[in-house]
């Protein structure tokens, strides 16, 4: 029985360390477009 526990165990452990690894890439990719829209913005209010 113990063999049966353990895996699902891990597999969850996995599961929930890959969600919050994703969670913090997708929020620092989210803040670097933002900071390249605010960029272009003001590259374009600069050169218009």
């Amino acid at each position: 029985m113990n063999n049966a526990s353990g895996p699902r165990e891990h597999r969850a452990g996995v599961a929930a360390g890959g969600d919050t690894d994703m969670t913090g890439t997708y929020v620092k990719v989210i803040i670097v477009e933002a900071a390249i829209l605010i960029a272009l913005f003001v590259f374009g209010r600069l050169f218009s």
